[in-house]
């Protein structure tokens, strides 16, 4: 009922009446709000690693499993209230579900499986965001025993032309700054480094001990995207030195 109203309300509003901080007409190119869509593709599982492996998306029945391999892979997610989701099963399925069924609204895992042992060894997840035509990357993992293979280079490959094939304009995600591996694949895909956040994210260590990681911020357009982003910024003589560092401009 109350997401019926939510609508009423949405159709109702004259958005016509108001004006924006700042007209950007003549600086960058529009798009209409009619034009915005996005939706999973179809998905095709891919062997890889002359067949090795498989990439696709889980299975709901595999959810215990992938846990596993994230308490052995990123057990410093522990105790962080966003993160740990991948750490229990019965959060990670709830993160999963949608109100039309598992990983039938804007979340996807997409997880590797070596072939002969029938085990789940690495996993990704893809949220989308419909409204603002973008998606972001989280929990990427790779089981200690199977790291070392490109495995997850392969990975993350996939992931790259599959959000492209969302329909998604842009597309972020961070990495750990003890983890070059992951900046590295990141790159070579076309992402753009834009910046370092300094403690942003609390992590177990050891005992009960925690410490707070920096973490690295990714972003990648796709499908014109980077033709509706605007060059002309107000900025600060600091931040527009260090936004020639980031090819921002």
């Amino acid at each position: 009922m109350k997401e019926e109203r939510r609508e009423e309300e949405r159709k109702e509003f004259d958005i016509s009446r108001y004006k924006p901080y700042r007209d950007y007409r003549g600086l960058t190119k529009f798009k209409s709000l009619k034009e915005k869509k996005m939706s999973w593709p179809k998905i095709e599982r891919k062997s890889i690693l002359n067949g090795q492996y498989i990439i696709r998306p889980i299975w709901e029945y595999e959810i215990d499993e992938i846990v596993s391999v994230y308490r052995e892979g990123y057990p410093e997610l522990y105790g962080n209230t966003e993160m740990e989701v991948v750490l229990y099963p019965d959060s990670l399925l709830e993160y999963l579900h949608g109100k039309n069924g598992f990983m039938q609204e804007n979340r996807l895992m997409i997880v590797i499986e070596k072939v002969e042992e029938k085990r789940l060894v690495g996993a990704v997840i893809i949220k989308i965001d419909p409204g603002n035509m973008s998606a972001f990357w989280e929990h990427g993992v790779i089981h200690p025993k199977y790291r070392g293979n490109k495995i997850f280079k392969e990975l993350l490959t996939y992931c790259d032309k599959l959000t492209e094939n969302t329909g998604a304009e842009y597309v972020s995600a961070t990495a750990i700054t003890s983890h070059s591996a992951s900046q590295k694949l990141l790159e070579e895909l076309g992402w753009k480094t834009r910046g370092i956040l300094p403690g942003a994210v609390a992590i177990w260590n050891h005992d009960d001990k925690y410490f707070r990681i920096p973490i690295i911020y990714f972003d990648k357009c796709y499908n014109g995207g980077e033709e509706l982003t605007p060059q002309d910024m107000e900025l600060t003589p600091k931040i527009e030195a260090i936004s020639s560092c980031l090819e921002l401009k």
